[in-house]
């Protein structure tokens, strides 16, 4: 019998998604299809795995109107997976039979992004607040706690909303020291919020620490802070806010309020201009209306509640309008974007291209994607070999850049997250391809296009014969070149050798007609082996390290043109290296504390199909790790201590992969490269750590009268030789020191105001350091000294 949820209108609802979920179901011939649906509090890692099948079923992630984001269908009983980033929101899954009869059991699970540090010193500084700053994150048993850092007007008065909670958190604020001067802390579900007059504001300074603290269960949350701001929009349409021609996108951060009841702002537009405008950020119900030259309206939006309004209106005639944002219910602030484009020139198929003909240098075009228009799409032409470069920028929302051959198959792809420019650089053949500028998630932003070309000469250097071949000498993890053969020139010799101990694979492919690949003994005559793969198909030739020995350390390359065919091509010849990084976490190839920027040159293939890397880094770090020098597709992710994904790279082809990671947490990770073709690569990591400690008496961190115990967590290294605590004793007490967390040898030492040794403890290697001392009222400075290796440390500080 069907189940009711066989329809995305009939789902069953999940809730919101934090941490795991497991749903156990059916699939067959009564009941095809099982939908789900499910929230997300904050922009997230989202995975899900479909297993358990006696049958074949297949699963679909989609967005909340039912559209497809991905998909996952293996074949047979294999467990499908999928791994996505997602952003705050609604989202569906469905599973549905593609042959017999199965149960199965579905996994969910939702890892938030953690923006907000997790003390006073790591704070989120979100600098000055205006009318309203908004922030959605997560506490979790793993997170408990997350600060943000603030600056206001004196002027202004202040007020903080904890809400969209799916547990129970609460909400304090902080002075500039750390103490608590305001806090609220409803229970459950219920809204937290703290208020301060401008004359609370003046009384207690200009800087504030916001902590949002779990209390029980794990929630996402939005947090919105607000500052007053000045009324910068008229309330009529003759004191309107002047803004010019609208052609692009601005934005604007107001309030309207029972005092304020109306903003009006002032715009012109281009002919057959398409604009929109949307109004959201908001703590209460306002609604959107755009005006006519007379003042007549042409469109509104009037969601109710906090929901965003927004209001599309295409094919404008060019003149005056204006929008206007009213108060419905509450005082609220709110942030409005204004969007107006010209018409679309660029097609959202292959079949509808721009087509701009031959590219020869470099050519420019300014267009946009939005709902509705998520695609363009630009047809060119390449009459010879040549380096290609694209480029896509002036984003304001996400979109993302593909290369497409002439079939309309991907060959290439760079897909950043937000506002990054997204770049191509890579060697095509002669031929036509089309570049493709999609929006991701539907988001809306112009863009600027470049695409450039430099035609690659054709030189023919290779030998024509054995006693002129090209010498490419020894040969290691890859040796790539590109050339061509002819009926005018069908064959191209290289010559190479190679070590005893050493594989061999040689490819030839790149092939736009029928070539041939033969491995030739010293001699140039003598065969060890051919491939004579037919029309474009690529030719391979693989030898173990056996087969090396017994046919010498000295060959020849050939490759030859068939039938007198037209053709460039590209040849790697590959010669294995030593595996130098494990094939697991417990194996991976340890580099220490990361603190600045480290190279690995290595491989991966089918007996070698995962390199991993061990490393450390300081508290707050920022990691990139880039891969690249790939003849292969190889991935990157970057995985934590317990060994879980926070943070991948999946481009296609030889793309280089880039995994960018702020404000880590100190401790262990790893990178993992995953092969899913053969390829040596290099892989480059790179960790900066912010020093909250200072270097030197005058810079020292300066935490204030010590009274209790504070702790801190930092590192030493070659660059960063010492640290500096600087604090004060209001009354005589015992003070205890204690370092520890090593990884090397550091030293602790206890100085007075002038900066003269007191007392210190210097024990050998990662020991900890530990000394007490009793101290009159005064101020004094600890420091943490690099002794040997670079190192990172927790040192505690108590007086009684």
């Amino acid at each position: 019998m069907a189940e009711p949820n066989n329809t995305l209108a009939q789902a069953t609802n999940l809730g919101r998604i934090l941490n795991s979920q497991t749903i156990s179901d059916f699939v067959g011939t009564t009941d095809t299809n099982d939908f789900f649906t499910f929230n997300l509090g904050s922009r997230s890692s989202f995975n899900l795995t479909l297993n358990g099948l006696s049958a074949d079923a297949d699963v679909q992630l989609l967005d909340s109107t039912g559209g497809l984001i991905t998909s996952s269908s293996n074949g047979g009983s294999l467990s499908e997976s999928i791994t996505q980033t997602l952003n705050t929101g609604n989202y569906a899954i469905r599973v549905f039979q593609f042959s017999g009869n199965t149960s199965y059991n579905l996994n969910l699970s939702a890892s938030p992004f953690d923006f907000a540090g997790n003390s006073t010193a790591a704070a989120r500084d979100i600098g000055p607040v205006g009318v309203q700053s908004f922030f959605q994150d997560a506490v979790t048993s793993s997170d408990t706690t997350d600060f943000y850092r603030l600056a206001i007007n004196p002027n202004s008065s202040l007020s903080i909303t904890l809400d969209n909670l799916a547990a129970d958190a609460d909400l304090s604020l902080l002075n500039a020291s750390g103490t608590v001067i305001r806090s609220s802390s409803n229970g459950g579900t219920i809204a937290d919020s703290i208020s301060l007059s401008a004359s609370e504001v003046r009384a207690n300074g200009t800087t504030y620490f916001v902590r949002v603290n779990q209390f029980s269960g794990n929630t996402a949350y939005n947090l919105t802070i607000n500052g007053s701001l000045p009324d910068l929009a008229g309330n009529s349409t003759a004191t309107a806010r002047d803004l010019g021609n609208l052609n692009g996108t601005q934005e604007f951060i107001d309030f309207v309020n029972s005092a304020d009841t109306n903003d009006f702002y002032r715009f012109t537009v281009g002919p057959n201009s398409n604009l929109t405008a949307r109004l959201d950020n908001l703590a209460a119900n306002a609604n959107l209306q755009i005006l006519n030259a007379t003042g007549t309206v042409i469109g509104s939006s009037s969601a109710g509640g906090t929901a965003a309004d927004q209001v599309t209106l295409n094919n404008l005639a060019g003149g005056l309008y204006f929008a206007r944002v009213l108060q419905s219910s509450g005082d609220t602030s709110y942030r409005l974007n204004l969007f107006a484009t010209q018409p679309d020139f660029a097609g959202n198929t292959t079949g509808t291209a721009l087509n701009f003909g031959t590219l020869n240098g470099t050519r420019v075009f300014n267009d946009e994607v939005r709902p509705g228009d998520t695609n363009d799409f630009y047809r060119f032409d390449l009459t010879g070999g040549s380096t290609v470069n694209l480029t896509l920028n002036g984003l304001t929302a996400d979109a993302d850049l593909r290369l497409l051959n002439s079939v309309g198959t991907v060959i290439a792809s760079s897909l950043g997250l937000g506002t990054i420019a997204e770049s191509i650089n890579t060697f095509l053949l002669a031929g036509t391809y089309f570049a493709q500028v999609s929006s991701f998630n539907n988001a809306s932003t112009l863009y600027n296009l470049s695409l450039s070309s430099n035609l690659v000469p054709t030189v023919d250097l290779a030998g024509n014969t054995p006693g002129t071949a090209r010498n490419i000498g020894p040969v290691g993890v890859q040796s790539f070149f590109r050339d061509r053969v002819s009926s005018t020139n069908s064959n191209d010799y290289y010559r190479f050798t190679i070590n005893p101990n050493s594989g061999l694979n040689i490819v030839l492919n790149g092939l736009s007609a029928d070539a041939d690949l033969q491995l030739l003994r010293a001699d140039g005559t003598t065969l060890v082996r051919s491939s004579s793969n037919s029309g474009t198909t690529e030719d391979t030739i693989t030898l173990t390290a056996a087969e090396v020995r017994a046919n010498g350390t000295e060959y020849v390359v050939r490759v030859n043109s068939f039938n007198g065919a037209n053709t460039a091509y590209n040849l790697s010849i590959n010669g294995s290296l030593p595996d130098v990084a494990g094939n697991s976490t417990g194996a991976a190839r340890n580099l220490g504390n990361l603190n600045g920027r480290q190279e690995f040159i290595d491989f991966v293939n089918g007996a070698d199909t995962n390199d991993f890397y061990q490393f450390t880094v300081g508290p707050n770090s920022n990691l990139t790790a880039r891969l690249d020098n790939l003849a292969a597709d190889a991935d990157i992710e970057i995985l934590n201590s317990a060994g879980t994904v926070i943070g991948s790279s999946r481009l296609s082809g030889n793309a280089a992969d880039q995994v960018t990671l702020n404000n880590l947490a100190g401790g262990l990770y790893f990178a993992r490269i995953l092969r899913f073709g053969d390829t040596s690569y290099r892989l480059n990591l790179s960790a900066t750590q912010p020093d909250f400690a200072g270097n030197t008496l005058a810079t020292a961190l300066n935490f204030g009268e010590l009274n209790g115990s504070r702790t801190f967590n930092d590192d030493v290294t070659s660059t960063d030789l010492r640290d500096l605590y600087r604090f004060t004793i209001g009354n005589t007490s015992t003070l205890s020191v204690n370092l520890s967390g090593l990884t090397a040898d550091a030293d602790i030492s206890l100085l007075d105001s002038a900066g003269t040794f007191i007392v210190g403890s210097s024990n050998a290697g990662t020991s900890p350091d530990f000394f007490t001392r009793s101290l009159t009222p005064g101020i004094y400075y600890v420091s943490v000294d690099r002794f040997s290796g670079d190192t990172l440390y927790n040192l505690r500080l108590v007086a009684a």
